[in-house]
């Protein structure tokens, strides 16, 4: 378990995976479907539209 890779922008439990076990999660942009992520991608795009995620000092603010 990794827990410094936490709770990533789509809600799952990052630090959970052991399915790729050199991955640095979502926030390193170095995980396996990073190009292709949705969730991300959209997570991103709301963010850009005002809807803050993981504001300051409170991690998983969905």
């Amino acid at each position: 378990m990794k827990r410094e890779l936490g709770i990533v922008r789509c809600g799952l439990a990052c630090f959970l995976c052991t399915e790729t076990p050199d991955c640095d999660g979502c926030g390193s942009n170095g995980f396996p479907d990073n190009d292709s992520c949705e969730n991300k991608k959209c997570s991103i795009a709301k963010e850009k539209n005002g809807v803050v995620y993981h504001r300051e000092g409170i991690n998983g603010d969905y």
